[in-house]
């Protein structure tokens, strides 16, 4: 139950840490920076996508503890971890992720992978921007984005449906 409902099983999660979560609302900005997108601009759909995410998923992520977002648009210049407001969450476009073979990967403070030291207090999340190279995948970007705001929250990866955080991209609910 702890491993599949809680923890995850990520092949990389095989140590059992204690559960790290928000003990204080974050808040989102959506990183207006296009210098690693391919068309070098963040579309105005992009940012409506994002907000529109974040509005959804933050009730489901925290059992309804945090319903009403705070969204704000900022450019990060460089992906500096330090350049993050305590307690926030970043959303950043990054084409370039494809070449690792991502479609999306987050971060947080505190790693996944260290022992806990508190709760969570920072968290950068990278999606692809270009529409077309999701077309490639049976994953849409609406999708990508959940995912990584769940692990943003703290979750793991499940193989249990219907979840977001499904590792292999056999979504049982975008908003589940």
């Amino acid at each position: 139950f702890y491993r599949e409902l809680a923890r995850g099983n990520h092949p990389t999660e095989q140590n059992m840490y204690p559960l790290q979560r928000w003990t204080t609302q974050p808040t989102f900005y959506i990183d207006t920076n296009a210098a690693a997108t391919l068309d070098k601009a963040i579309s105005p759909e992009a940012i409506e996508m994002a907000e529109s995410v974040i509005d959804k998923m933050l009730p489901i992520l925290t059992g309804d503890l945090y319903s009403s977002p705070v969204v704000q648009l900022r450019s990060f210049s460089d992906y500096d971890f330090s350049q993050i407001p305590e307690y926030s969450i970043v959303i950043s476009f990054d084409d370039h992720l494809l070449n690792k073979g991502a479609l999306g990967v987050t971060f947080t403070e505190p790693n996944f992978q260290t022992l806990p030291t508190g709760s969570l207090s920072k968290a950068w999340i990278f999606v692809l921007h270009a529409e077309s190279l999701y077309r490639s995948s049976s994953i849409s970007q609406i999708e990508i984005l959940a995912h990584e705001l769940g692990h943003g929250f703290g979750f793991r990866h499940t193989s249990l449906l219907p979840s977001v955080m499904m590792k292999v991209g056999a979504y049982g609910g975008t908003y589940s």
